[in-house]
């Protein structure tokens, strides 16, 4: 169904995490991670090819072949609250590549662009969406605490140079 929510999906992820590792009652990592492994059926390894290590969530059921920012960023921060709170590796590489990805829309003034066309790779520079840069800076806070070594802490003090500065 193209009206399906992706941000309500991942922010079930998020508070079934943020539960979790306040109270680890097993059901609540159980049911963070049912909802995990169905967003991931809908990831898009390689955003339509536009780059090897970046994975995207495209919106569900459109012939768009759009990606919005919004739904990548806030499906990151949800895995990357999923893996704090329970260490469960295994989807770790899509937290990585839903985070790189955000990597790969982020502007040079450090804001991000808001939509990614995966049929021709490009974005389209006006489209904004509310509140998707601020996710998504968020997203990046928490991959520079995840992985202090990457290149995360730079684009997270971009973008939130970005939303604070400007």
């Amino acid at each position: 169904d193209a009206r399906y929510s992706v941000p309500r999906h991942a922010g079930a992820i998020y508070g079934l995490s943020m539960l979790y590792r306040d109270q680890p009652q097993p059901e609540y990592a159980l049911s963070a991670k049912r909802a995990i492994s169905w967003l991931a059926q809908y990831s898009n390894a390689q955003c339509g090819g536009w780059t090897p290590q970046s994975v995207c969530i495209p919106k569900i059921s459109t012939r768009d072949q759009i990606a919005k920012l919004g739904d990548s960023a806030l499906s990151a921060l949800a895995l990357l609250t999923y893996l704090e709170a329970t260490e469960d590796l295994s989807v770790e590489p899509l937290a990585h590549g839903l985070v790189t990805f955000l990597l790969r829309v982020q502007r040079a003034d450090g804001d991000f662009h808001h939509r990614y066309l995966l049929y021709d790779y490009s974005v389209e520079p006006r489209a904004r969406g509310m509140f998707a840069s601020e996710q998504a800076a968020f997203a990046l806070v928490l991959a520079a605490k995840r992985w202090p070594e990457g290149p995360w802490r730079a684009a997270a003090e971009r973008a939130l140079d970005a939303l604070t500065i400007h």
